[in-house]
C-alpha cells in the first residue's frame, strides 16, 4: 500500500503535473501543424479532430487541479489570486489535509470572527469532521456561545557547555531564591517573575493534586474583537551584529556556567537534567552515517489512521524534520558543532541538512505532502539556532535560503503558511515557521516587518475568548488546547506583554489538562510547556510539576532504548521514537533554554535580540 500512496503522490505532485502540461502542449502543437500542412489531415478528418478534442480536454484537466483560486474581500474591496501550484518540492496534499477537519458550530463562521480581523480565507462552518495537525495539533478560532467539544483535544508535534558534574554536596548550598540578575529588575517585574524555585535535591513527586481527568473546554467562550497583541517591541525588520563570543541573550542560559542552578529556579531538577543527558546521549549514538536520525528506523510512517483519516504514512520520508528535532534538542542544552560533548553529532546533521537543502532554499526533502512544511520550518528552525549560537559562517547563506524560502511560502493575505506555497495557512504550521523566522533574525538576518505583520493578523484570525486567549486551527474552527498553547507561544515571541490577559486566559485553558491527563500529546506538551513557562507563576508550577512527574517516570531506563519516551502518543505513529525522545526533551530542557522573555527584555533595553 505505501508504494501504491507513493505512486498517487507522485502522479499528482506539482512537478509531474507540469511536465505532462508542457509537453502535451507541445505534442499537440507539432500534430497539429502536421496535420494542417500535410496530406495526412485529409484522411479520417473527423476521427482525428475527435482525438484532438479529448487530448486537449485532458490538458485543460490537467491544468484546472493545479491551479489554485484564492478570493480574498477586505474593506469593500475584492482580491483574486491565481496560484499555479507548480512550485519546487511541495507536492499537492490529497483532499483530506494533514489535519483531518475539526467540527465546526452551526453558526456561520462570519459570527464568530473578530469584526477587526484583517483579510483571510474563511472556511466553512459546517464540516461534522475533526481536524487536526499530523504532528499533533488541533485547530479552532476561539468560538461564541456554543458548546466546545473535546474532541478537539487529541491533537497530536563556543562555550564549553559539556553538562556540569552532579556535585550533591554543592547543591544543598543552593539558594531557594530567584537568580540575582532577576532581583535586580525593576519591581513590577519582580513581582511577575519571581516564581517560587525548586531545589535541585527536591524530586518532583510532591505535586500540587490534580484532578484525575481533563476538565472540558469552556461551553461558552464569547468572541472578541482582536485586541489579541498589543504588541511594543520593534519590529523583526532589524539586522544585527554578529557576536562570536557568545549566543544572543535569549540563548545564553543555555551555556551558562550556572545552569543548573538556573534550572533549580526555574523547575528543574537533578532528575530532570539526568533525564535530558540520558535522552541526548540516545540521540547521538542513533546517528545515521550521514549525520541524519532516520524516521523509518525508529518507527515513523506508522499509517494508524487517526480520528479515521488515512494520511499515507506521513513522516516516513520526513528525514530532514526528524533530524531538526533532534537537532534541537543538542542545541537546547548548549551543544553546538563547535563546542560540547555532543559537538559531532551536531556538525554531522547540521551538515545533512546543508546538503539536503534544495537550490531554491527548501529544505523538506522527499517529506510526504502532509509533513513537507513541517519538515522545511523545524529544518530551518534547528540550522538558525546553530548559526545563531555559534555566528559560523558556513551557515550564513543556508540559513538565509531557508528564510527566503518561507518568506516566499507565507501566504500574503492572510499571514500563514500551510501545506504548499501561499496557502491560506494553518496555526499548526505557523508556529514551526514563526520560531525558524525568530532565531534567524536573532543571527541577524533580516526579516521583513511585512512578515511579522502577516503572522499578527493570521493569529488575529483565529483568535477568540473573552480577553483574546483561545485559539483554533483555523478561522471559524472550534477552541482546542493545543491551538491554544501554540497560539500562545506565538504571540509571546511576536511581543505580547507578560501582564496580557489573554495570556492568563490561555493559561487558564490549559489548566484543564495538565500533561498526564487524557490522551498523550507530546506535541501539546511541548507548546504548552513553553507557553507555561513564560507566564510564570501558578500556571507554571502546576504544569510543570504534572509534566515532570509524566516524563520521568515514562522514560525508558534501561537497555537499547535507555533515554527514550515510547512513541505512545497520539501522533507518535507518523513521527517514531526520535520525535517523541526530541520533543519531550525540550520540554525538559525548557528551564535554561529560553531566557524569560519579559525578564531578557528588561535586561536588554525592551529587545529581545543580540546586542
Amino acid at each position: 500500500m505505501d508504494a501504491v500512496h507513493r505512486l498517487g503522490a507522485w502522479l499528482i505532485a506539482p512537478h509531474t503535473l507540469w511536465v505532462a502540461l508542457w509537453t502535451g502542449l507541445g505534442v499537440f502543437t507539432v500534430v497539429l501543424l502536421t496535420l494542417l500542412h500535410t496530406k495526412l489531415g485529409k484522411t479520417k478528418p473527423v476521427q482525428k479532430c475527435a482525438i484532438l478534442a479529448i487530448w486537449f480536454h485532458l490538458l485543460l484537466l490537467i491544468y484546472a487541479t493545479s491551479v489554485t483560486i484564492v478570493a480574498e474581500r477586505a474593506g469593500g474591496g475584492g482580491q483574486v489570486t491565481i496560484n499555479l501550484g507548480l512550485s519546487d518540492n511541495a507536492t499537492k496534499p490529497p483532499t483530506a489535509a494533514l489535519k483531518p477537519p475539526m467540527p465546526t458550530r452551526a453558526s456561520p463562521a462570519k459570527d464568530i470572527l473578530p469584526k477587526s480581523a484583517a483579510p483571510r480565507v474563511r472556511t466553512a462552518a459546517n464540516s461534522a469532521a475533526v481536524e487536526k495537525s499530523a504532528t499533533g495539533m488541533s485547530s479552532g478560532v476561539p468560538v461564541k456561545p456554543q458548546a466546545v467539544s473535546d474532541a478537539g483535544n487529541r491533537a497530536l508535534p563556543k562555550v564549553e557547555i559539556s553538562p556540569p558534574k552532579l556535585n550533591t554536596a554543592a547543591l544543598t548550598k543552593l539558594k531557594t531564591t530567584a537568580p540575582a540578575k532577576l532581583a535586580n529588575l525593576p519591581d513590577p517585574l519582580v513581582a511577575m517573575t519571581s516564581p517560587s524555585p525548586a531545589k535541585l535535591s527536591e524530586v518532583p513527586g510532591a505535586m500540587t493534586p490534580i484532578p484525575r481527568s481533563a476538565t472540558p473546554l469552556p461551553a461558552s467562550p464569547p468572541n472578541v474583537a482582536a485586541k489579541l497583541l498589543p504588541i511594543a517591541p520593534a519590529p523583526m525588520a532589524q539586522t544585527l551584529p554578529k557576536d562570536h563570543h557568545q549566543p544572543p541573550p535569549l540563548y545564553q542560559q543555555r551555556v551558562a556556567s550556572d545552569r543548573l542552578q538556573i534550572a533549580a529556579a526555574h523547575g528543574g531538577s537533578l532528575r530532570t537534567e539526568a533525564a535530558v543527558n540520558a535522552a541526548l546521549q540516545w540521540l547521538a549514538t542513533h546517528q545515521e552515517a550521514d549525520g541524519r536520525w532516520s524516521p523509518q528506523r525508529f518507527g515513523a510512517g506508522h499509517e494508524t489512521e487517526v480520528l479515521g483519516h488515512n494520511r499515507g504514512g506521513a513522516g516516513a520520508n520526513a528525514d530532514t524534520g526528524i533530524t531538526g528535532l533532534a537537532l534541537l534538542a543538542l542545541l537546547g542544552a548548549g551543544h553546538t558543532q563547535e563546542r560540547g560533548d555532543h559537538q559531532k553529532a551536531v556538525a554531522a546533521g547540521v551538515k545533512f541538512l546543508i546538503e539536503t537543502q534544495h537550490p531554491n532554499g527548501n529544505l523538506g526533502g522527499n517529506a510526504e505532502p502532509f509533513a513537507f512544511m513541517y519538515c522545511h520550518g523545524m529544518a530551518a528552525l534547528a540550522l538558525s539556532e546553530a548559526y545563531a549560537m555559534t555566528s559560523d559562517a558556513a551557515l550564513e547563506q543556508p540559513v538565509r535560503r531557508a528564510i527566503d524560502y518561507t518568506l516566499k511560502c507565507q501566504n500574503r493575505a492572510t499571514g500563514g503558511w500551510r501545506y504548499r506555497p501561499q496557502e491560506a495557512g494553518d496555526l499548526s504550521q505557523l508556529g514551526w515557521q514563526l520560531m525558524a523566522l525568530k532565531s534567524a533574525e536573532l543571527a541577524g538576518v533580516e526579516v521583513p516587518s511585512e512578515a511579522r505583520d502577516g503572522m499578527i493578523r493570521f493569529l488575529q484570525g483565529v483568535t477568540s475568548g473573552p480577553a483574546g486567549g483561545y485559539a483554533s486551527y483555523r478561522a471559524g474552527e472550534r477552541v482546542s488546547r493545543p491551538m491554544t498553547a501554540e497560539a500562545l507561544v506565538c504571540k509571546q515571541f511576536l511581543g505580547m506583554a507578560r501582564q496580557n490577559p489573554a495570556g492568563d486566559e490561555a493559561g487558564d485553558l490549559l489548566l484543564g489538562e495538565l500533561p498526564g491527563l487524557g490522551e498523550r500529546n507530546f506535541y501539546y506538551w511541548y507548546y504548552g510547556t513553553l507557553g507555561m513557562y513564560q507566564l510564570q507563576g501558578d500556571h507554571w508550577r502546576r504544569w510543570n510539576d504534572a509534566l515532570t512527574g509524566e516524563l520521568l517516570k515514562s522514560q525508558i531506563q534501561s537497555g537499547d532504548e535507555a533515554g527514550t519516551w515510547e512513541p505512545n502518543d497520539v501522533w507518535g505513529g507518523y513521527g517514531g521514537r526520535v520525535y517523541s525522545t526530541a520533543l519531550a526533551t525540550l520540554c525538559l530542557e525548557v528551564y535554561y533554554r529560553y531566557l524569560p522573555l519579559y525578564v531578557e527584555a528588561a535586561n536588554n533595553g525592551g529587545s529581545t535580540q543580540r546586542k
